[in-house]
């Protein structure tokens, strides 16, 4: 299946606790150990395919970050997915951390299976929801990349 693109259909929101962690996971180069209680996020058998598209407006206030592809293929190979997932959270955070674990998962996957495809990361303090943040990850089309 594939999803469709669009500004407010795949933007996570994450709580305080779940987008410090998040940042420090993508940053580090031990992954972290699952909670062997949890299910993984690769153990679901169906997640959406997506397709690399235009980069999503970044909101005022809000800080957008465009990837290389070099970028966006050495992120992948940190598999930030399973460490944004295996990160010791609250039980009442898990939810939260899977979901952004799934889109970095398959947007990530969009754009390495897509020659010359990056990833947009969005993230926008200004939450409509409560949280501290918001999160976006999207994979964009080659087109709209910045040069490696």
């Amino acid at each position: 299946m594939t999803q469709r693109r669009g500004a407010a259909g795949r933007r996570w929101a994450v709580t305080t606790a779940a987008v410090l962690p998040v940042i420090g996971a993508l940053l580090i180069s031990a992954p972290a150990h699952a909670d062997p209680d949890e299910p993984r996020s690769g153990q679901e058998p169906n997640i959406e395919q997506v397709e690399p598209g235009a980069p999503m407006p970044v909101p005022s206030g809000a800080f957008g970050y465009l990837a290389t592809r070099s970028a966006t293929l050495w992120l992948a190979g940190q598999q930030p997915a399973d460490r944004i997932e295996a990160l010791p959270v609250p039980p009442q955070y898990r939810l939260a951390n899977r979901a952004l674990a799934e889109q970095m998962d398959r947007e990530l996957t969009a754009a390495v299976r897509t020659p010359g495809a990056c990833v947009q990361i969005i993230i926008d303090p200004q939450s409509s929801s409560g949280n501290l943040f918001d999160y976006g990850v999207w994979s964009i089309d080659r087109e709209y990349c910045p040069a490696s």
